[in-house]
C-alpha cells in the first residue's frame, strides 16, 4: 500500500503533468471571470478593403469611371463579446463608400460606412478614416500615330535605306483616359540613339512607347492606359549594286547567228539596291524580248520598261530603256517562194499542200547576203508536231528560214492551207 501511495505522489509532484493541468485550469478561470466581469469588449478590426461600387446605377448613368482613391483599406472599431470580436476579419465586415454626393467628374470625399455581413453578434462603432478621397472622370478613347525618333543613324558606304523613315508597328495605338489627360498628349514616340554605329543590314528594334506633350517633354500618368506599351521599329538597309541590262529574242531560226546583230541599250547598266542577303545573287535584268520577225531597217528601235525584283529599289529611277539596232548596211527584198516542206507529219495521215507558193516573202539582212539570195535559198516549213491533227483542210502558220546564209531572216507572218486525210 505504501508503495502505491508513493508512486502516486511521484506521478503528481515529480512529473510536470501537475503544472500543465494547473495552467489549463487557470486559463479557463481567466476566461470565465473575464466574461462574467466584462462581457462586452471594444476591438479594432484592421485592413478591411474599401468597396467603391463603380457599377452603381448613378455612376454608370453619368458615364463616370473611378480614376483613383487615396486609400484601399480602413480600420473598423467594433464592440461585443471578446470571443466574437477577437476573431473578426474582412469576411465579417464590409466597408462601402457612399456615392450619394457624386454628381459629375471631379474629386470627392466619400463617407465610409461599415456593415455586418456575417450575422454575428457584434456592434460597429466607428470606421477610421471616415472618408476616402476618390477621383471620377469620363474615360475616352483616342487614337494616336506612333512615330520613330532615331538619332545618329549611319550606314557604311555603298548602302542605303529605301524608306524615308523607319517602319513602326503598330503605327497607331488607342489610349484610354480622362479627357483632361488625353488633351496633354501631343505625340507618341519611340526613341533610340544608335550612336553612329553603322547598320549594314535590316534591323528591327523593340522600343517602349513614350507620350510627349507639346514641348516634347515625357508625360507620366497612371490614369492613361495604352493599347500597346512598345512598338517594333524596322530600319531597312539595302546594299547598292550596278547590274547590266539585257534583251532576248523570239522567232529565231535554228543556227541563226544572233550574236551578229548589233544593238545598243540606252542604259546598259543601272544601279539597284536590295537586301544584303539577295543583292549579290542578282547578276542582271532582262528588260524584254525582240521578235525577230518585226526587225527591219525602218523598224529598228524598241522601248522596254525596266522591271526589277519586287524586293529591290531602282536607285537611279530609270524606268524604261530604248534598244536600237544598227541596221546600216542592211537591205530587204521580196521573194516568191515555192520551196514548201511539211515536217513532223503524223503517222496514219496523208498531208497534201494546197498552197503551192508564198508570194511577197520579205527577207531582211546584210545587203551583201540579201543581194545574192534567190528563192531557192529560202525554205518554208510547216511543222505539224505541235498541232492537233484532224481531217480536212486547215490553214496553218509557217516558218520561213534562210539556212546557211548567215545574217538573213524573214519578217512578217505567213500561212498555208493543207489537206489532211486519214490513210
Amino acid at each position: 500500500m505504501k508503495k502505491i501511495k508513493g508512486k502516486v505522489n511521484d506521478f503528481f509532484f515529480n512529473n510536470g503533468l501537475l503544472k500543465l493541468v494547473s495552467l489549463f485550469l487557470a486559463f479557463i478561470a481567466y476566461v470565465v471571470v473575464g466574461i462574467s466581469i466584462n462581457p462586452v469588449k471594444r476591438w479594432t478590426v484592421s485592413d478591411i478593403p474599401i468597396n467603391i461600387d463603380v457599377k452603381n446605377a448613378s455612376i454608370e448613368k453619368q458615364g463616370l469611371n473611378l480614376l483613383s482613391a487615396n486609400i484601399a483599406v480602413a480600420d473598423v472599431k467594433v464592440s461585443g463579446e471578446t470571443y466574437i470580436v477577437a476573431n473578426l476579419d474582412e469576411r465579417d465586415i464590409a466597408v462601402n463608400a457612399s456615392l450619394s454626393t457624386v454628381s459629375g467628374a471631379g474629386s470627392y470625399d466619400l463617407k465610409l460606412e461599415a456593415v455586418n455581413k456575417s450575422g454575428k453578434n457584434f456592434q460597429i462603432d466607428e470606421v477610421s478614416p471616415g472618408v476616402v478621397k476618390a477621383k471620377f472622370d469620363k474615360l475616352l478613347n483616342r487614337k494616336f500615330p506612333v512615330t520613330a525618333q532615331i538619332e545618329n543613324f549611319t550606314m557604311p558606304e555603298g548602302y542605303m535605306s529605301p524608306d524615308e523613315k523607319p517602319l513602326v508597328t503598330p503605327g497607331e495605338i488607342t489610349i484610354t483616359g480622362p479627357e483632361v489627360e488625353l488633351d496633354k498628349i501631343a505625340k507618341c514616340v519611340v526613341k533610340k540613339d544608335l550612336e553612329n554605329n553603322p547598320l549594314n543590314k535590316t534591323t528591327v528594334l523593340k522600343l517602349p512607347i513614350e507620350l510627349q506633350d507639346k514641348d516634347g517633354k515625357p508625360i507620366e500618368s497612371d490614369e492613361l492606359k495604352l493599347e500597346y506599351d512598345s512598338a517594333d521599329v524596322k530600319i531597312t538597309i539595302f546594299k547598292n549594286k550596278q547590274i547590266p541590262l539585257s534583251i532576248g529574242f523570239t522567232n529565231v531560226p535554228p543556227n541563226f547567228p544572233i550574236e551578229d546583230l548589233k544593238y545598243t541599250i540606252s542604259n546598259e547598266k543601272i544601279w539597284v539596291a536590295g537586301p544584303t542577303d539577295q543583292v549579290d545573287n542578282l547578276t542582271g535584268v532582262n528588260v524584254g524580248y525582240v521578235d525577230l520577225k518585226t526587225l527591219t531597217p525602218e523598224n529598228n528601235t524598241y522601248n522596254f520598261d525596266v522591271v526589277i525584283p519586287s524586293d529591290f529599289t531602282n536607285v537611279q529611277h530609270i524606268e524604261s530603256v530604248a534598244v536600237e539596232f544598227n541596221t546600216a548596211g542592211m537591205a530587204e527584198k521580196n521573194f516568191y517562194v515555192n520551196n514548201l516542206k511539211v515536217i513532223n507529219a503524223p503517222a496514219g495521215y496523208n498531208v497534201t499542200l494546197l498552197t503551192k507558193q508564198l508570194n511577197n516573202v520579205k527577207i531582211v539582212g546584210s545587203k551583201k547576203i540579201v543581194d545574192k539570195l534567190t528563192a531557192k535559198d529560202i525554205v518554208v516549213e510547216i511543222d505539224l508536231s505541235d498541232r492537233k491533227i484532224t481531217s480536212g483542210q486547215i490553214e496553218m502558220p509557217v516558218s520561213v528560214i534562210v539556212p546557211g546564209k548567215g545574217l538573213a531572216w524573214s519578217t512578217g507572218s505567213y500561212t498555208v492551207v493543207v489537206n489532211i486525210k486519214e490513210k
